[in-house]
């Protein structure tokens, strides 16, 4: 679980993004209490089963994230 807050997001693809390492570790949880983010050019990315906190409304994944795909995106 991460818990963050005042903390500004901005020029990112992502602006918050929680997915499950492996599968010994579980699903992720990220609470955010105070966020500044443009997310103009995308969305937050949140894999199934694992939680998103943001302001107090709860967001839960409900679709796989190819976490691979992610990495090949940047290099």
């Amino acid at each position: 679980m991460v818990n963050v807050s005042s903390v500004t997001v901005q020029n990112v693809d992502y602006g918050i993004v929680a997915f499950q390492k492996k599968p010994e570790f579980g699903p992720a949880k990220i609470i955010v209490t105070d966020l500044d983010v443009d997310l103009s050019r995308g969305n937050n990315l949140i894999d199934k089963g694992s939680l998103l906190i943001l302001k107090g409304d709860t967001i839960t994944g409900i679709k796989l994230v190819d976490v691979g795909s992610l990495y090949k995106e940047f290099n």
